[in-house]
């Protein structure tokens, strides 16, 4: 299967984050072929330093969550190419435009895209508290995100 593979899923199966690294196992077992905005390699390398800078893991093993996440492989596609719909949708909707972006591959590509259960229910949740709440022993990391 092909599907546009959201940093959230990704994140969720690095830190093995529950209760979604069950969706995400899933997901990963189901898709063969992920694509995403390239945008969604800077995400990871923010919730892995995000995931230091919390306590969730030690600062040595950062490197392995991002060779773990990039042995997942997939498609990147330049946020360039993607913009001008992810800004049309971002307007239409109030959703930031680097949010639309993963909507709009999605739409232009006519894949299905991963959504965890947090975020298919629409609720906005920091990274940094995503990852303290369900792998760590913190409950939040103040980084100023989202």
């Amino acid at each position: 299967m092909r599907a546009v593979a959201d940093t959230n899923v990704v994140a969720y199966f690095l830190f093995g984050a529950e209760p979604f690294a069950g969706e995400a196992r899933q997901f990963w077992d189901a898709v063969r072929e992920p694509i995403a905005p390239v945008l969604r390699e800077a995400e990871l390398a923010n919730v892995v330093w995000m995931a230091i800078r919390s306590g969730v893991i030690e600062a040595h093993e950062g490197p392995k969550r991002l060779d773990l996440a990039a042995g997942l492989g997939g498609h990147s596609v330049p946020s360039r190419k993607l913009w001008h719909g992810a800004l049309t949708r971002a307007v239409g909707s109030g959703t930031a435009a680097y949010d639309t972006l993963f909507v709009e591959l999605a739409g232009r590509e006519r894949l299905p895209r991963s959504r965890s259960s947090a975020t298919s229910r629409g609720r906005r949740r920091r990274w940094g508290y995503k990852l303290g709440r369900l792998t760590g022993p913190r409950q939040s990391c103040d980084d100023g995100g989202r």
